[in-house]
């Protein structure tokens, strides 16, 4: 009993003499799984320590650069393995590190062709620990908030939910397959306007239309943690929509710029809701199901393709009288493993995706 107490003593005045930080360091950046979620904006100079909750756990983090310059972005695992990929302020990847091992560190390096926000997404297994640490010409800015949350009641463009705010960013879900979710807003003359969609689930689709319900332009098959965007030039005061639709539990956000543009207050020569043309009414789901198709047979294609590749491969490496193939297949077998998983996940998605859709 007393060797308990003095054991018991012992971790509790570890855990008192802790610096604040360190208790709370992984904690305080969550949640951070998503694009939408990115914990920063990122310090210079700084070390962010983190912890993977499972293997389809990313950690996501933003940051500002205020000019061009090279900016370093180094890993350090503390558990095996590890890996780390920047993104451009779309989600775009552009370098990465991966399976950085325990007590090792790698650099990202990316040369900024000037002002501009970046991601870092960090992935591992089961509470594998890591350390980022960003170098450059760092500056503030703002971090993704929450969304406005809009009433799922607006499934046409009669009943379209509006007039939008510009600068305000809203949020969405598709929560059953041919659903689809309407909204509406105003500009106050002429300009540029450009609608930043950023796809949380795979893959709501978003299409912009015009007053008449004509459609104008549209984002598909926009993969999660992506940003989309719908740009078009208002010829002068005017009413727009936009219609969202996907699968089953696709959730996304929103946001027009610029602010200056976007009124609630409607132009004279705006009418009220018009009913949905017959264009119009032609359902996004079902454009969205063929588009699925297309992409799983693309992606079956290359899974089949990479089957065949690794077959003779193997067949090479393990012939009889061939040394040096039998070590090129040893050498190459867990790149292999590492690209049929890859593929077997993404064709997982997209058969996921071709089910939601075409149901």
């Amino acid at each position: 009993m007393r060797n308990r107490l003095i054991t018991m003593l012992a971790c509790t005045v570890a855990v008192l003499l802790l610096p604040a930080g360190a208790l709370a360091s992984d904690a305080e950046y969550e949640p951070n799984d998503g694009i939408h979620q990115a914990y920063g904006p990122l310090e210079a100079n700084t070390n962010y320590d983190g912890t993977t909750s499972s293997s389809s756990d990313d950690d996501w983090y933003i940051f500002y650069v205020s000019g061009p310059g090279l900016v370093e972005v180094k890993l350090t695992a503390k558990d095996c393995c590890v890996d780390a990929t920047l993104y451009d302020q779309d989600g775009t990847p552009l370098n990465s590190v991966s399976e950085v091992e325990s007590g090792k560190s790698e650099t990202i390096p990316y040369t900024t062709p000037g002002p501009g926000r970046y991601y870092v997404s960090a992935r591992g297994g089961t509470g594998d620990e890591y350390t980022l640490r960003v170098s450059g010409s760092l500056t503030s800015g703002p971090r993704p908030g929450p969304p406005e949350v809009t009433p799922n009641n607006n499934p046409d463009m009669a009943s379209a939910f509006g007039p939008l705010l510009g600068g305000t960013l809203y949020g969405g879900s598709i929560d059953a397959f041919g659903e689809e979710d309407w909204f509406y807003f105003y500009t106050a003359g002429a300009g540029a306007f450009d609608v930043a969609f950023t796809a949380i689930d795979c893959c709501p689709e978003i299409t912009l239309f015009d007053g008449a319900g004509e459609r104008l332009t549209r984002v598909s098959e926009l993969e999660g943690n992506r940003i989309g965007h719908l740009r078009y030039t208002a010829p002068g005061p005017g009413k727009f929509l936009l219609g969202v639709a996907g699968g089953a539990s696709d959730h996304y956000q929103f946001r027009i710029d610029p602010a200056s543009l976007i009124t609630s207050v409607a132009p004279p020569s705006v009418s009220p809701p018009p009913q949905p043309s017959a264009r119009s009414r032609h359902s996004l789901a079902t454009a969205a199901c063929r588009k699925a198709r297309r992409t799983r047979k693309k992606v079956f294609a290359g899974f089949k393709k990479a089957q065949r590749k690794r077959a003779i491969a193997k067949r090479k490496g393990l012939r009889a009288g061939r040394p040096k193939a039998r070590r090129n297949w040893r050498k190459s077998k867990r790149r292999w493993a590492k690209a049929a998983k890859k593929r077997r996940k993404a064709l997982t998605k997209a058969n996921r995706r071709m089910k939601r859709l075409c149901a």
